[in-house]
C-alpha cells in the first residue's frame, strides 16, 4: 500500500502583503489591531491542530491494518510521517501571525511605531519620523494650510536698534479698521462768540470803544518791560552794581532772555503804531462822511472817496506834522519798502544781472 505524503500547506500571502492599504484620517489605535491579530492567530493555530490530529488517527488506523509490512520499513515512514506532520504545523503556525499582520494597515504600524521610545540616538538631534508616503502626505497638507493661512504667519522681525540711543523703527504698514461709520460722530468745537457769524457781523468801531480800556494796560506793560531791559542790561556789565547800588535789586538776565525781551518790545510798539495808523484812518473818514451828510442836508449829491483818495489823504495828514527831515526819511523808507517788493516778484535770472 502506497502512502502519499501530505504536501506543505501555505496560504497565499502575495495578494494581501501587495496591496496597498491608505491609512484613514481616524484610525483606532494599535492595541485594538494587536488584539485582533492575536485572536485571529489564536484561531488559526487550532485549525492546523485539529488537522494534525486527525491525520494521526488515519494514520495509525493504516498503521493497524498494514502487519505484512516489515518493522524497517515502518520505523522509516513513521520518521518520516513525523517530520511531515512538524514541518507542516510549523509553516501553518508561522502563517497565521503573517496573515493577522497583513490586515493592519500601514498608518498604524507607522503611529505604533512612533509611540515606542527610541532605543539609539540620531546624529544632529533629528526628531524621529515616520516613514510613510500617507503621513508625508498629510504633513505636506497641514503646511499647505498653514501657508494658506494670512493669520497663522509670523509678523516679520523689527530690526534692532544699532544704539541704545538710536530711535526705534515703527512700520508704517497699519491696518486699515474694518468698522464702518454709520452715523458720524459730532465733535464739539471751541468757538469765540465775538468772531462767530450767528452773532452778526462785527462793528469794528464799536469793538474799539468796547475794548479801549485795554490800551492803558498795554501801556503799563510796555514800561515795565522796557525798564526791566534797561536794567538787566546794565547790570550784566562787569563791575556796574559796585558803581550803582540801584542795579543790586535788578533782574540777573541771560543774553537770551534779555533778546528775548527786545523783541517782545519791539512787538508791541509794533503793534500800537499799527492800531494808531487805523485810528488814524478811521478818523479821517469819520470827518469826511460827517462833511458829505451836512451836505446832503444841504441838496448836494453825496461824494464817495475811493481807497486811493483815502491813502492819499491819509498820508497827506501824516506828513503835515513832521519837518522836512522826518518827512524826507518816510519818503525814503517808503522807497526801499518797494524796491523790496519788486526784487521778490522779479524772476532770479533778471535779478541777478542787474
Amino acid at each position: 500500500m502506497q502512502r502519499t505524503n501530505p504536501g506543505k500547506r501555505k496560504a497565499p500571502l502575495g495578494g494581501t502583503l501587495n496591496r496597498r492599504v491608505r491609512a484613514r484620517k481616524e484610525e483606532p489605535e494599535p492595541e485594538q489591531f494587536y488584539d485582533d491579530s492575536q485572536s485571529d492567530g489564536a484561531s488559526d493555530d487550532e485549525a492546523p491542530m485539529e488537522m494534525s490530529s486527525s491525520k494521526k488517527s488515519k494514520h495509525r488506523q493504516a498503521q493497524s491494518g498494514s502487519e505484512s509490512d516489515d518493522i524497517g520499513s515502518q520505523d522509516e515512514d513513521d520518521e518520516g510521517d513525523d517530520d511531515d506532520d512538524n514541518e507542516a504545523s510549523e509553516d501553518e503556525s508561522d502563517a497565521g501571525p503573517s496573515l493577522a499582520a497583513a490586515r493592519v494597515s500601514f498608518g498604524a504600524l507607522a503611529k505604533a511605531q512612533a509611540s515606542l521610545p527610541s532605543t539609539r540616538k540620531k546624529k544632529g538631534g533629528a526628531k524621529d519620523e515616520p516613514s510613510n508616503d500617507d503621513s508625508d502626505s498629510e504633513d505636506s497638507a497641514d503646511g499647505r494650510r498653514t501657508k494658506d493661512d494670512p493669520s497663522k504667519n509670523r509678523r516679520a522681525p523689527i530690526p534692532s536698534r544699532a544704539h541704545k540711543h538710536a530711535p526705534t523703527e515703527q512700520t508704517s504698514k497699519r491696518a486699515v479698521t474694518r468698522k464702518r461709520e454709520v452715523i458720524p460722530q459730532t465733535i464739539v468745537k471751541a468757538r469765540d462768540p465775538r468772531f462767530d457769524p450767528t452773532a452778526g457781523e462785527v462793528d469794528s468801531d464799536r469793538f474799539r470803544r468796547a475794548y479801549g480800556f485795554l490800551d492803558s494796560y498795554r501801556d503799563d506793560e510796555l514800561a515795565v518791560m522796557k525798564r526791566t531791559l534797561r536794567d538787566a542790561t546794565a547790570a550784566a556789565k562787569p563791575g556796574a552794581t559796585k558803581r550803582n547800588k540801584k542795579l543790586k535789586d535788578a533782574p540777573i538776565l541771560s543774553e537770551h532772555e534779555r533778546e528775548n525781551l527786545k523783541r517782545e518790545i519791539a512787538s508791541i510798539e509794533s503793534r500800537k503804531a499799527s492800531q494808531a495808523a487805523k485810528d488814524k484812518h478811521r478818523e479821517l473818514l469819520d470827518e469826511h462822511r460827517k462833511k458829505e451828510k451836512e451836505l446832503v442836508k444841504q441838496g448836494k449829491t453825496p461824494f464817495y472817496l475811493k481807497k486811493a483818495e483815502q491813502k492819499k489823504q491819509v498820508l497827506v495828514d501824516r506828513f503835515a506834522g513832521m519837518k522836512k527831515g522826518q518827512v524826507d526819511k518816510a519818503i525814503e523808507r517808503k522807497r526801499k519798502k518797494v524796491v523790496a517788493k519788486e526784487r521778490r516778484d522779479m524772476p532770479w535770472a533778471r535779478r541777478t544781472t542787474t
